[in-house]
């Protein structure tokens, strides 16, 4: 058997190659400490080590509780560094954070004029700026903003990572702030996009919004029991309630998620500024969270979509003048509009009925009070 030549023998990272300087680095076991997990709150469980994700839809007031977040930790006497790109510091942050009751002195934000974080590649830069701060907890509002590629599981990843590493480092909790997909999933996962990329990378994940709505139906039948109203909720509207349920925790059991009542509040401006107070805590989880939107806030979109259609039909059909009520009726049967839309339609539009010749007819108000887009009056 003839002998390796001298190439082969010297290996791969002896030659001048790629792997010419690499080396695996490692650290025995015995070296090392068991630590116990760092959490910035009991309640909800925030890691003071890693990435917090809460996700939800738009217009839900993320960004409100994220002023009350930033203000809790101030009461505990952190530093907190808000950066929001999608409002208006003056006009929206500041006083929702003023409004959560914040320690102002412990909350800073970027400058207005200074160029927006994008990660990874201002990873170093926030680095520096938590030691110097002593930042116990940064919020970043929205995901999108700082990391715009997310949606490359590999440009998510290669964002995160090195924030998840600055986190551990100097025991700064970073929180994201995040919006489900327009187009939603079958899933949270799937809504947040990324390809799973974001949930892999962050220790918490928590889905955020308001409480769906269950009718007095589907609560007949056994649908929608765990969003009834709690003892925490007496009192409170419906409407009002938003729901933080947690969707992910690593280190720890998934807890119980938290129910806040949205309100309004004084802060010297001319208009009352949201926002949350505590309620309480609820049994809801983001996978059953988010389930309810779907499936409640289906129905409602399915009953809007409906209605929309047939006010629609009726605006057509009679903006030439008056129609029988069979002539409508019957155009509507063809359409497949339901009599009882048709009827919320005909309500909504205020539209006039008379007797003349023996028969029904319908007519358009002068000026309709309900106009789709794109009608004018």
């Amino acid at each position: 058997m003839s002998e390796p030549s001298s190439q082969s023998a010297r290996g791969p990272s002896s030659h001048g190659g790629p792997l010419a300087s690499w080396q695996i680095r490692d650290v025995v076991a015995s070296e090392i400490d068991n630590e116990p997990t760092l959490w910035l709150f009991d309640s909800p469980p925030i890691p003071r080590r890693g990435i917090t994700i809460v996700v939800g839809y738009r217009g839900q007031s993320k960004t409100t509780w994220a002023a009350w977040l930033a203000a809790e930790a101030t009461k505990q006497g952190h530093e907190v560094f808000f950066a929001n790109q999608e409002d208006h510091l003056r006009e929206f942050i500041r006083p929702r954070v003023d409004a959560a009751g914040a320690d102002l002195a412990r909350v800073r934000f970027p400058n207005e004029d200074a160029p927006h974080l994008r990660f990874p590649q201002d990873v170093d830069k926030l680095a520096h700026y938590v030691q110097a701060r002593k930042t116990a907890l940064v919020i970043l509002d929205p995901l999108e903003a700082f990391v715009p590629l997310f949606a490359n599981p590999v440009t998510a990843r290669d964002a995160l990572t090195p924030l998840a590493h600055l986190s551990r480092f100097y025991d700064c909790a970073i929180v994201f702030v995040h919006h489900f997909r327009k187009s939603g999933g079958k899933t949270p996962w799937e809504a947040m996009g990324g390809a799973g990329a974001l949930g892999n990378v962050a220790r918490a994940v928590y889905v955020y919004g308001g409480k769906p709505q269950p009718d007095g139906l589907h609560l007949l039948f056994g649908a929608g029991e765990m969003f009834k109203p709690t003892e925490a909720e007496e009192g409170v509207d419906q409407k009002n309630v938003r729901v933080l349920a947690p969707l992910k925790l690593s280190a720890a059991e998934l807890p119980g998620g938290l129910l806040y009542d949205f309100q309004t509040t004084d802060v010297g401006l001319p208009e009352p500024v949201p926002k949350l107070d505590l309620l309480g805590e609820t049994t809801v989880d983001g996978e059953t969270l988010y389930a309810g939107w779907r499936h409640f806030a289906k129905k409602d979109e399915e009953a809007e979509s409906a209605l929309d259609e047939a006010l629609n039909f009726v605006l057509q059909f009679l903006q030439d003048g008056p129609q029988t009520v069979n002539a409508l009726h019957t155009a509507a049967d063809e359409l497949r509009i339901a009599a009882r839309t048709l009827k919320r339609a005909r309500a909504k539009i205020k539209v006039i009925a008379y007797q003349e010749k023996g028969q029904w007819w319908v007519k358009l108000p002068p000026t309709p009070d309900t106009l789709p887009e794109g009608w004018s009056s």
